[in-house]
């Protein structure tokens, strides 16, 4: 491959959504859960350092799912980060019932919001909890299909609702799929003939925060 690992890691750091407003950026950002969500629009009115230099943000409230809809959301009172569609109920978990939109349409809509249009979303980060990993990426196929030449996601496989289809789905659009340095992967290219053995490692060393990223070279 002609692309180097300088061009991976720095592709992670500007799917940091943070980084990406500092640099002037519009910014579509996907948040169903309501306390997360609240926290989300306080930050975004926090005074910025260069003002004038930071980007826009269009916020969606809605779950990035397969079909338009609802679904139920868990949320973990000890920990904020750790939302779920789909969560088995127990206790410590409080639920919500959001709206279910796919990415496609969330992309349009917000993309007129900030008046643009979806020819000019490229980049997409896709951090979500097991549940709704997959109908995320299926919700997506408009983007995936035209405009977008990044994505920056999520795969755990020991996580229930992670599935070896969210690197199919990518590689049949077009994109190549890198690891990065750190426990079961290699910072490396990896073949679609190579997926499901990637998918075993990481599934047996049952590691977490594994970010892969997805370039339309």
């Amino acid at each position: 491959t002609n692309t180097s690992p300088t061009t991976t890691t720095t592709t992670r750091v500007l799917a940091n959504p943070g980084v990406t407003l500092a640099r002037g950026y519009r910014v579509i950002a996907v948040e169903p859960e309501p306390s997360n969500l609240s926290l989300l629009r306080a930050s975004l009115h926090l005074p910025q350092r260069d003002a004038d230099a930071f980007g826009e943000v269009s916020l969606a409230e809605a779950a990035a799912a397969e079909v338009l809809g609802s679904v139920e959301i868990g949320r973990d009172l000890t920990n904020a980060g750790n939302s779920d569609v789909g969560a088995k109920r127990r206790p410590g978990l409080v639920f919500s019932t959001v709206r279910a939109v796919p990415l496609d349409d969330i992309a349009t809509e917000h993309a007129r919001h900030l008046g643009s249009d979806l020819s000019h979303v490229c980049m997409m980060k896709v951090d979500v909890e097991g549940g709704s990993a997959l109908s995320a990426l299926r919700g997506a196929r408009r983007l995936l299909a035209g405009p977008v030449r990044v994505v920056s996601f999520e795969y755990v496989p020991s996580d229930p609702g992670h599935s070896v289809e969210e690197l199919f789905i990518l590689a049949e659009h077009g994109f190549s799929i890198f690891g990065n340095v750190g426990g079961a992967m290699e910072e490396r290219e990896y073949l679609p003939a190579q997926f499901e053995h990637l998918t075993a490692q990481l599934a047996h060393a049952g590691q977490l925060g594994t970010t892969l990223v997805a370039l339309k070279l």
